[in-house]
């Protein structure tokens, strides 16, 4: 985990300043710095435009009485997009911009399901009814409250429990 820190911290910004100098020693530094606040402008209203059609999109499986997950998980990383584009840099824009593609976001979604599947565990139980009509599966809630009795407690009939 450290090493995952110290790579998003230290060398990512390391490496995103050595390219945007690259790139102002080959063209301008006015361009560089032009390219940078055009990448954020774009990507901000991209993201704006984006996350409103994902939250009318969570609003309306909601609506239908369905589970939004497609719809958050495209919200989250729409979320994310937003984050990458306001970070000055080319690689972060590079990758803010390929999450506000739809084709790509889906491949995107594709990597995080298969990485979360790979590193958890998950077990559900579903009860089901066999062709005889009895359960596969038998289960048994047990429910209950306690009653403080007191001497003085009476029925709604207006008689004593005793």
């Amino acid at each position: 985990m450290i090493f995952y820190l110290f790579a998003i911290f230290v060398v990512l910004p390391l490496v995103e300043l050595t390219l945007l100098l690259w790139v102002s020693s080959v063209t301008d530094w006015r361009f560089s710095l032009l390219l940078v606040i055009a990448t954020g402008a774009i990507g901000s209203y991209l993201v704006r435009r984006q996350g409103v059609r994902a939250l009318q999109r969570v609003q309306a499986d909601l609506r239908q009485g369905s589970l939004p997950a497609e719809s958050l998980a495209d919200s989250a990383l729409i979320f994310v997009a937003g984050l990458l584009l306001i970070t000055p840099g080319l690689i972060t824009d590079l990758v803010g911009m390929s999450l506000l593609i739809p084709f790509c976001r889906s491949w995107y979604k594709r990597r995080a399901a298969e990485w979360i599947r790979s590193r958890f565990q998950f077990t559900s139980f579903q009860q089901g009814w066999t062709n005889t009509g009895t359960t596969t599966q038998t289960s048994q809630v047990i429910d209950s409250y306690v009653v403080e009795e007191t001497p003085d407690r009476k029925l709604p009939d207006g008689t004593s429990p005793h």
